[in-house]
């Protein structure tokens, strides 16, 4: 049995060296961030041009899902900030909710521009599952998880082995798919007119909220990704703080994890007014009068918090 056993691993090195060595390899940031036009609307290849490309500063960064996509209008944000200096907002919002993208989407930003402060996204409870993109877009050092209490992360592993083997091979084989982009923003809300109300419902329960060892775990997941952007933000001199964005059913507060956020920084929390009807464009996203709004009692959370000031 042990010769058997030597044999199958003396078998499998070279596969082993082989996927290793691949998973080692480091593609470029910009051409990761190009490799899916099609998924959120060209968000990546957009984020590759603010970061990348553009010569504009970025004093205050959003960060979410599309949540903080269709509610921050950074236009706005960065003339409401602007009180004693000309501060630049942008919204670097990513469709879908997982924990990783914040971190992939800062890690780049932190290293080409020098953002005073990034506020993200908090939802009703705390995002336990992986994003789906994550892997696709994530460096060798972010694709190591902050810890393995996630059923994706072999998936994860293996989607991450995917796309460096494609690199690999463009490379080899001098294949450069066009992907630039037709058009460019120099902001990143994507909104909705105010008009007609949608169909709008709210629960006729209070959510259940499990604990126990099994939610801790999956909450220990997500808090070692936050933990990991805390610590980078420290390193590059930038605060950080939190805002709750609910869909129009869910809860007023959020319902997890307030007190482990409140010790990066401060978390703000909208006032009941945001549940007006015609504040939305779908169950789960504000319209263009909802994110005016919101836009402008977030900045003024963000003025008085005095947390800019404190991040000069």
């Amino acid at each position: 049995m042990r010769k058997f056993c030597r044999h199958i691993a003396l078998f499998l090195l070279p596969f082993t060296t082989v996927a290793f060595l691949i998973l080692n390899f480091e593609p470029e940031r910009v051409t990761l961030w190009n490799s899916y036009p099609d998924d959120c609307d060209t968000r990546g290849q957009w984020i590759a041009e603010v970061i990348f490309n553009s010569t504009e500063p970025i004093d205050v960064a959003f960060l979410g899902s599309s949540h903080t996509i269709n509610g921050i209008q950074d236009s706005l944000a960065g003339a409401l900030l602007s009180s004693n200096e000309n501060l630049r907002a942008v919204n670097l919002g990513y469709c879908r909710f997982g924990p990783e993208m914040n971190l992939i989407v800062l890690r780049d930003l932190l290293e080409h521009k020098k953002p005073k402060l990034v506020v993200i996204e908090l939802n009703e409870t705390v995002i336990s599952s992986s994003h789906p993109m994550y892997p696709y877009y994530a460096s060798n050092e972010d694709l190591m998880p902050g810890n393995y209490f996630n059923q994706n992360v072999p998936a994860n592993f293996y989607h991450g082995f995917l796309t460096r083997l494609t690199e690999i091979r463009n490379s080899c084989f001098d294949i450069a798919p066009d992907r630039k982009m037709s058009g460019y923003s120099r902001f990143g809300y994507r909104g909705y007119p105010s008009g007609n109300i949608p169909d709008l419902h709210t629960r006729n329960q209070p959510k259940f909220v499990s604990s126990g060892f099994l939610r801790n775990a999956e909450l220990s997941y997500s808090f070692a990704w936050h933990e990991r952007i805390n610590a980078l933000c420290n390193a590059h001199n930038c605060k950080v703080s939190y805002v709750y964005l609910p869909a129009f059913h869910e809860e007023i507060h959020p319902l997890e994890g307030l007190l482990q956020f409140g010790k990066f920084g401060p978390v703000f929390i909208p006032a009941k007014d945001l549940k007006q009807r015609n504040f939305w464009r779908d169950q789960d996203h504000l319209n263009d009068e909802g994110s005016n709004f919101l836009t402008t009692w977030l900045c003024e959370e963000i003025t008085n918090s005095k947390i800019l000031k404190t991040g000069n």
